[in-house]
């Protein structure tokens, strides 16, 4: 990131239209940015309640793994238990789209940004404002710039924490259930739990 800085300082010294070019990109690498780390939260957060729920029902089972032998209802409860993969898959292809999307969103951007800041350099050198090795260093601190854009994996981490941190606010604020405080009735028995 600090590399990509220096390269669009640098981009601003050799000419500062190549700086303000650069920078009508922007808007659109936020707005995709800004879709994918909003889409990767709510994702995130269903993928990991379908995968609670898959969860539970293991553990579920694996609890009651006697009481399933001796009733012999193994393939209901497998059923039982599976039941929600679809569902996870279907989630699961639904991050990959929104990965695939941003990304080809974003791969389309760093050629346009490029043609369009070494048009700019070219027009430059077409009035004298600009050498042919300004070109040159342009277009090589215009590589180093453009991976900002290359920070979709961080984008995707960001979007997967406000994810799993909606699902751990979820548990946080769940209000625990009342513990049992009424008196056993008089009597020889006693309780076990």
């Amino acid at each position: 990131m600090v590399t990509s800085v220096g390269a669009l300082v640098a981009l601003a010294l050799i000419d500062l239209r190549l700086l303000g070019v650069f920078a009508l990109g922007v808007p659109f690498a936020w707005l995709v940015a800004r879709f994918f780390v909003t889409g990767a939260a709510t994702v995130t957060s269903r993928y990991q309640e379908v995968q609670g729920q898959l969860s539970t029902r293991f553990v579920d089972a694996m609890t009651g793994v006697r009481t399933i032998g001796a009733s012999g209802t193994l393939d209901t409860e497998v059923c039982r238990v599976l039941a929600p993969l679809p569902a996870l898959r279907r989630v699961g292809h639904e991050m990959w789209q929104l990965q695939r999307t941003a990304g080809l969103r974003l791969a389309a951007l760093g050629p346009v940004l490029q043609v369009a800041v070494l048009s700019t350099a070219g027009y430059g050198i077409s009035q004298g404002s600009i050498s042919a090795g300004q070109l040159l260093a342009a277009s090589g601190y215009l590589v180093l710039a453009l991976g900002l854009l290359s920070q979709v994996a961080l984008l995707a981490e960001i979007g997967r924490a406000r994810g799993s941190a909606a699902r751990v606010a979820e548990v946080l604020d769940d209000v625990p259930p009342p513990t049992g405080t009424a008196p056993l009735p008089p009597g020889p028995g006693h309780l076990v739990l």
